[in-house]
Parts: structure tokens; C-alpha cells; sequence
């Protein structure tokens, strides 16, 4: 009796140590897996730094130019070269436009080589006139023949003479139409004298007028290269 009591007591005492071997190895194993999920995957650092760079490349910093900045912008920069080169403000808001607005290529051309940029830039050497509209006695008009008495006209510096209707329709065609404005040359052929601002408020509506100066400022945001 005491044998199979002993016995008994033995394999009592195996199995517990087994099931304390099984829980000490399932213990083992369950810290293991937590500490091999916890582990920290070496390249994670390094993604996450390279996407912040690429979020930083596509990052764009600009700012937001309202009408009356740009034309303070341009209004500035005539008046600039108008109190240097000592000429007529229309005439240093033409030369800013031929050069796209390149204030230091404009004065370094400009002073080695003066009458060749002014032929070039669409102005020539005339002399400079007040832009107003004339009743001339006899004139007729060169595009519709018109020659009645009290017929308005008007003349750039190059002295190409057209009446004031003809110069209306021409300037409406090339502002509403073509969407032209900075480059506006003289209706006689081959004459490549440039339209100031000036001239075209004396010929044309107001309504036209608005448009040709909003054309003249998405010029200059185009021709600028911090824009």
C-alpha cells in the first residue's frame, strides 16, 4: 500500500514539474515574440525621413499679387528709369516692355548704344509730342478716304495720320481680338512705331481702356521670372 502510495505521489510530482516546464517554456516563448514585435525595424527611420523630403520637394511657397501690386510693381520701375535716362515716362514703360522688364540690361544697352534701342524697342528719335486728337483742314483719311470738314484724326511721332474712327476700329481689333497690348505698332505698313498708354486713353472707351491695361499686366507677370 505504502508502494503504490509513493508511487502515486512520484508521478503527482513528475507531472507538475512537467506542466511547470511547459509554463516556464510558454513564458519564454511569449516574451520572446514580444520582444521580437517590439524590435524596431532599421530602415523605418530612414522612410520616414525620405518622406518628408519628398512632401518637402513638392512644397511650393508663393505669394498672392493683387492688380494694384503689380501695377505699383511696373509704376515703380518706369518711374525709375524715367528719372535716370531722363526721358518721358511712356516712353521708359515702352523700353521696360521690349526688354521684359530687365531694368540692368535695358540701362547697360541703352547707354552704349541709344538710338539703335529706341529704333529697336518701337520709339525712334522724334521729338516728344502731347498725344491729342486734331481737326486738320483738307485731311483725308488713308484707310476709308473719309475727308469731311470737323473730321477728327490723330498722329504718333511718326507722323502717320488716320482718322479717329479707323484708329478706334483698328485698336478694338487688336485688344479684343488678338489680345494685344504691349506691342501695339503704328496701322501704316512697315512703320514699327509702338502705341503708348498714353495715346490709346485718348482714342479709345474706357471699357477698352480697362482691358488694355489688364493685358498689359498679365504681360508683365509673364515676362517676369520671379513670378
Amino acid at each position: 500500500m505504502d508502494s503504490d502510495e509513493e508511487y502515486m505521489s512520484a508521478l503527482s510530482s513528475d507531472d507538475e514539474l512537467m506542466q511547470d516546464d511547459s509554463g516556464d517554456e510558454i513564458s519564454a516563448g511569449d516574451d520572446f515574440d514580444d520582444e521580437e514585435f517590439d524590435e524596431p525595424d532599421p530602415d523605418f527611420g530612414l522612410a520616414k525621413d525620405l518622406d518628408k523630403k519628398r512632401q518637402a520637394a513638392h512644397v511650393v511657397s508663393y505669394k498672392v499679387y493683387e492688380p494694384h501690386d503689380i501695377q505699383r510693381q511696373q509704376d515703380d520701375m518706369i518711374g525709375e528709369v524715367n528719372m535716370i535716362l531722363d526721358m518721358q515716362k511712356e516712353d521708359a514703360a515702352i523700353l521696360l516692355r521690349y526688354f521684359r522688364w530687365n531694368k540692368e540690361r535695358l540701362l547697360e544697352d541703352y547707354m552704349d548704344r541709344p538710338e539703335k534701342v529706341l529704333e529697336a524697342a518701337g520709339l525712334g528719335s522724334g521729338m516728344a509730342v502731347q498725344p491729342q486728337l486734331e481737326v486738320i483742314p483738307g485731311f483725308t483719311c488713308d484707310i476709308c478716304c473719309e475727308d469731311e470738314d470737323g473730321l477728327e484724326s490723330f498722329a504718333m511721332k511718326c507722323g502717320h495720320r488716320y482718322c479717329v474712327a479707323c484708329y478706334r476700329h483698328y485698336l478694338t481689333q487688336k485688344i479684343r481680338e488678338e489680345g494685344e497690348a504691349a506691342r501695339i505698332q503704328c496701322p501704316s505698313d512697315g512703320c514699327g512705331r509702338i502705341l503708348d498708354s498714353a495715346s490709346l486713353d485718348v482714342l479709345v472707351t474706357q471699357e477698352l481702356s480697362g482691358r488694355y491695361h489688364e493685358l498689359l499686366n498679365r504681360t508683365y507677370v509673364e515676362d517676369k521670372d520671379n513670378f
